[in-house]
């Protein structure tokens, strides 16, 4: 059990120093996803925070609703967009990363 816990603990440092150069480097996008609204000062606590480490860029999936279509993505300044899908986690796997040019087309 102690090696099983000394290679977890391995993985998750391995993985956290990984996330943390990639805020650093702020040459990815990432990625916020969830099948269910949240709250605005969420998202903008969230994209704040890896704002903290250089000028990061947040892509918000979320579920489709009345007003916006399937693919719609929204520039909503400050770097954060939001991009509307049937289902917002069956297509993203968690702990993917993200890369696209911030300027041009999702």
């Amino acid at each position: 059990m102690d090696r099983l816990r000394d290679r977890q603990e391995h993985t998750l440092q391995f993985w956290r120093l990984k996330l943390l150069d990639d805020l650093r480097s702020a040459d990815k996008v990432c990625l916020w996803k969830s099948n269910h609204p949240q709250d605005d000062s969420d998202v903008h606590g969230l994209l704040s925070t890896i704002k903290d480490y250089r000028p990061n860029t947040l892509l918000g999936v979320t579920p489709v609703d009345r007003v916006h279509e399937v693919g719609t993505v929204e520039d909503l300044g400050d770097r954060l967009f939001l991009a509307y899908a049937v289902d917002a986690c069956r297509y993203c796997i968690w702990g993917a990363r993200v890369q696209c040019n911030v300027g041009g087309n999702f």
